[in-house]
């Protein structure tokens, strides 16, 4: 990109971005001009969808199907070389025998899928996802099981999120991160799979081995089996036993990481966390330990202000964060 105020070209946003501006969604250019966003698409806001257009042939999750994405709230997307990800909370269908539960979710795609011919045909054929495990351990875990903000950090292969408790139960927060590593694991093990509707569900794997990790053309019976199976079996788990930061009574929501060089230690993480206060903390993680020191907590606005921060990024070539607010 030589000139971002020459615009060459104008394109209809419908399919393309919500109708609401209240939606939670995400959206990128990767860098090879493919278009990929998370984001309800229809009038009214029910068909939330993770869909692919520009640059490439347009491909989409299922209509309406609830396997694939239940009532989503999308927070994030990054790429890597082959894949695009996605991370959002939604309704879990795991749990929905037991009651209504959110879950966190991670979900991934092949860049080059070039989608089904008859099953799946402008669908995706390699699209999985997994639960985000960011909880204090223990007999019984304490889970933040709702994702708020994301950031990732290409060089390091870590993601890091923001997670809370459910909106109507006692407030509480986490800082927690995830390595590719071990997300990349979750999505080669075994499946999530409901025989029947109102049976429980059970570890599952497919009888034709889906290709969902070498993103290569797939055969009819494994693209059958792409329609049947997405939510897999293993959570991905955090890169530390406990959450690097975590306080009850408190509310977080985005997030932005810096990684400052440093001679003894090599690198030292800085995360800038907000909340919905209206305030950032700056919170450092110690060098080659998980123990994380709090050590700013900047007021944004006036106290009789009730703007919000509605996004928070880390510009590296300024040294500055930077936040929206509303």
């Amino acid at each position: 990109m030589e000139n971002a105020n020459n615009i060459t070209e104008t394109v209809r946003g419908v399919g393309k971005c919500p109708y609401s501006p209240l939606s939670n969604i995400t959206a990128m250019i990767t860098l090879n001009g493919q278009y990929f966003a998370g984001s309800p698409m229809d009038f009214s806001g029910g068909d939330s969808v993770i869909v692919r257009d520009l640059g490439a042939s347009y491909l989409r999750t299922k209509n309406y199907d609830a396997k694939w994405l239940n009532e989503p709230q999308f927070v994030g997307s990054f790429e890597t070389d082959a894949y695009v990800y996605f991370l959002f909370r939604e309704a879990a269908v795991e749990y929905i025998n037991c009651g209504k539960r959110i879950y966190s979710r991670i979900a991934r795609v092949c860049k080059n899928d070039v989608g089904g011919q008859t099953i799946l045909r402008d669908n995706w054929t390699t699209y999985i996802k997994a639960r985000l495990n960011c909880s204090l351990p223990g007999e019984y875990p304490f889970y933040f099981d709702e994702i708020q903000g994301m950031t990732y950090l290409p060089d390091e292969g870590l993601v890091y999120a923001t997670f809370t408790t459910p909106s109507n139960g006692i407030a509480g927060s986490a800082v927690c991160s995830f390595n590719l590593t071990a997300i990349n694991a979750a999505f080669n093990g075994p499946f999530k799979h409901q025989a029947t509707v109102g049976s429980e569900w059970v570890r599952f794997n497919p009888p034709h081995q889906l290709n969902h990790g070498h993103c290569q053309r797939q055969d009819p019976n494994q693209i059958l089996d792409s329609s049947r199976y997405q939510l897999m079996d293993n959570a991905v788990q955090p890169s530390t036993m406990e959450p690097l930061y975590y306080k009850p009574l408190e509310i977080l929501t985005h997030i932005a990481v810096d990684v400052v060089p440093t001679k003894p230690h090599g690198s030292l993480k800085v995360l800038y966390v907000a909340t919905t206060e209206g305030t950032v903390k700056k919170i450092t993680i110690l060098p080659k330990t998980s123990v994380t020191c709090t050590l700013e907590e900047w007021n944004i606005f006036p106290e009789s202000s009730s703007s919000s921060i509605m996004a928070l990024h880390y510009l590296k070539i300024t040294v500055h964060a930077y936040y929206n607010c509303f």
